[in-house]
């Protein structure tokens, strides 16, 4: 009896950059990062309508940004939603089922989870196919831009619009407002981040 063997394709980490996010001003960073954060809101509607399983990986070297990257991911998404697992050193119990531990810790129908590193990255990053996005952290801001974008550009969402509009810098008038949600107080948030996340709010 043959065993049947299963050929991956040999992949190559590929390098994922917006280059209207070079150099951009922080006024325009924090009006893009806002446009943003309300596709990440449409984005988390959609994945909750749809009962859709998100896992996020985000991988680096000390100091390259993963834990704000991750904070700024969900900073106004719905908590009871979303979730950020930051890993620390294994123990000797979860060294020997890498792939078991992840998988209780991976989200459920509805949800979108964050990984701050990985245990088995290296089983990962040293195989044929690791097919890892590489993005720049040198520049914050930059970095964090191109992450959001990447992610949203994945997802065929409700209202999808990465027009990158903010690149011409604009202002709209629009006041601003806080808003608690599950004892969370999510500051400076516009009309149309309050409106959606009033609309995730319905789900619970």
């Amino acid at each position: 009896m043959q065993a049947q063997t299963t050929i991956l394709p040999q992949t190559s980490a590929t390098k994922y950059e917006v280059r209207e996010f070079r150099d951009v001003s922080y006024r325009t960073y924090r009006a893009e990062l806002r446009i943003l954060r309300l596709q990440l809101l449409l984005l988390q509607e959609w994945v909750v309508e749809q009962g859709k399983r998100v896992a996020i990986v985000l991988e680096g070297r000390d100091a390259a940004g993963k834990g704000s990257t991750a904070s700024g991911i969900t900073h106004y998404l719905n908590p009871k939603f979303a979730n950020i697992v930051e890993q620390g050193i294994p123990t000797a119990k979860q060294m020997r089922n890498w792939l078991g531990t992840h998988y209780n810790q991976l989200p459920v129908g509805g949800n979108i989870t964050v990984f701050d590193r990985s245990w088995y990255s290296r089983a990962l990053i040293q195989h044929d196919y690791a097919p890892w996005i590489v993005i720049e952290s040198d520049n914050k801001h930059q970095a964090r831009l191109n992450v959001f974008h990447y992610i949203l550009n994945h997802f065929e969402y409700d209202g999808k619009n990465l027009s990158l509009e903010s690149i011409e810098p604009h202002t709209n008038g629009r006041y601003l407002t806080d808003m608690i949600v599950d004892g969370v107080l999510f500051k400076d948030m516009d009309p149309d981040q309050v409106e959606v996340l009033e609309r995730i709010l319905m789900h619970e």
